[in-house]
């Protein structure tokens, strides 16, 4: 990093560049942003650039960390001096959403950080939740008030980090993908099914040992293969040699984006490993964006049959109680993360190549969640609360759990050198995350403290 100008010329030069570039990676984004345009954009030589950063990353991770920065005092300050769960869950929401909406180009680019330096947002989502440990569960262990049994640290963690997930995603929807504030009834919703959970008051019959052998496996130390997705299937009966091309091409550009990410994924590389010519692509598809929206549409299915064919494995039909299907479903979720981690990078990639498919996959996915809640309401079986505002935060809690417990490193890992081997760490075993899970989105912060979370004990 290069040493801070102390020169009046020199700091507005700085401070000049530091402006532009902002309003280039939001108009561009980091990949399609360069130094020569910020450069030119800024009225400087590309060579002044260099006196003040040592390269396009030092920039956008200097504005990156300023959101971060701030949203973590936002919160803290929020929480300050605030008592009762709903209370402080409000609170937090609202000063997220206040911050956000008040810097949403910023947050746009700190967001967009997860794909160039990964230890910049995960660090700041770990401070952030344990700010929010804090506050939900007391300091250093246990929980407020001490009358409640200890929460275990993965239940602490997962909780607060699930707060972090809704959070994100109804600022996404809201702040992001329709500009505008997040509206203060949502905001009272979310505190309150955060806070208490969706159940009714009617307590759900027992989880069958069927069920709770298909989350035991789906969510085990070895995530046994309980649910399989194999991709394109290039052997399936009735396919011309088009289509089989067709489905090679997409295969192979599943496997780049996972690997490179889309921008560093070039066409030559997809065919070669569809083991096509460079032309033939271009029968099939006008360029890589159009490849990418076809894949982001497949994976939107893919994941909707692979949680279908686990309720079905934990012998949930179309008329089971919604909130085992809501428990069984995230374990099916995490389980298919587990096995096919490198796609979900292209749904978040996504976003920040074509906003439109990406802000698709979550409205295609809404829609069904929301008609089977209205059904549970009706039924009893969940409290009313606006249902679309809740299908976006059970979305968000599914959303983070499986970046944070399956595709993100720990906090640990992540600081480790660049230079250094990545560590050798065994699979996690994700059972005591989904019970902890399961507690908060029946019972609520209140089930998770009042201790809620023994899934596999307590269920017969």
């Amino acid at each position: 990093m290069k040493q801070l100008p102390t020169r009046r010329d020199g700091v507005e030069t700085r401070a000049r560049l530091l402006r532009i570039a902002r309003e280039t990676f939001e108009e561009k984004g980091y990949h399609r942003t360069s130094i020569a345009e910020i450069c030119r954009r800024a009225s400087v030589a590309n060579g002044t650039f260099y006196r003040y950063f040592d390269g396009k990353d030092e920039v956008f991770l200097h504005l990156a960390e300023q959101l971060a920065e701030g949203l973590e005092l936002a919160v803290s300050e929020a929480l300050r001096g605030v008592s009762g769960t709903y209370d402080r869950i409000h609170r937090t929401l609202a000063a997220f959403y206040d911050y956000v909406g008040r810097h949403r180009a910023l947050y746009q680019i700190f967001r967009e950080a997860e794909f160039v330096r990964l230890e910049l947002p995960l660090r700041t989502y770990h401070r952030v939740a344990r700010r929010l440990e804090e506050h939900l569960f007391g300091a250093g262990g246990g929980s407020h008030g001490g009358s409640h049994p200890v929460v275990p640290d993965i239940a602490r963690s997962a909780v607060s980090f699930a707060l972090i997930g809704c959070a994100s995603m109804l600022a996404a929807k809201y702040i992001i993908w329709e500009e505008r504030p997040v509206p203060a009834e949502v905001i009272d919703s979310v505190a309150d099914f955060l806070a208490y959970g969706l159940s009714a008051e009617t307590p759900a019959p027992p989880l069958s040992r069927q069920a709770l052998d298909f989350i035991g496996a789906a969510a085990g130390l070895n995530g046994a293969a309980v649910v399989v997705d194999d991709g394109f299937d290039l052997r399936a009966a009735g396919l011309t040699e088009g289509q089989r091309t067709r489905r090679k091409l997409l295969q192979a550009a599943e496997d780049c984006f996972a690997e490179m990410g889309f921008f560093k994924a070039q066409i030559a590389d997809i065919t070669r490993r569809a083991g096509v010519a460079q032309g033939t692509f271009y029968v099939h598809f006008p360029g890589k964006i159009d490849i990418l929206r076809e894949l982001v549409q497949d994976i939107n299915r893919r994941l909707r049959s692979a949680i279908r064919r686990g309720l079905a494995e934990a012998g949930l039909g179309a008329d089971a109680d919604r909130r085992h299907v809501e428990i069984v479903g995230l374990a099916s979720f995490l389980h298919w993360l587990r096995r096919r981690e490198g796609i979900y990078r292209i749904v978040r990639e996504a976003e920040f190549v074509d906003e439109e498919v990406a802000r698709w996959y979550y409205e295609r996915l809404s829609v069904g969640y929301t008609a089977w809640l209205r059904t549970a309401m009706i039924a009893g079986q969940i409290r009313p609360l606006p249902e679309q505002t809740l299908a976006y935060a059970l979305l968000g809690i599914g959303h983070i759990s499986g970046v944070r417990w399956v595709l993100w490193p720990s906090e640990e890992a992540a600081q480790r050198p660049a230079d250094l081997p990545p560590a050798n760490l065994p699979p996690a075993d994700l059972r005591p995350t989904v019970e902890a899970l399961a507690a908060l989105i029946l019972h609520g912060v209140e089930g998770v403290r009042a201790g809620a979370f023994r899934l596999f004990d307590d269920a017969a």
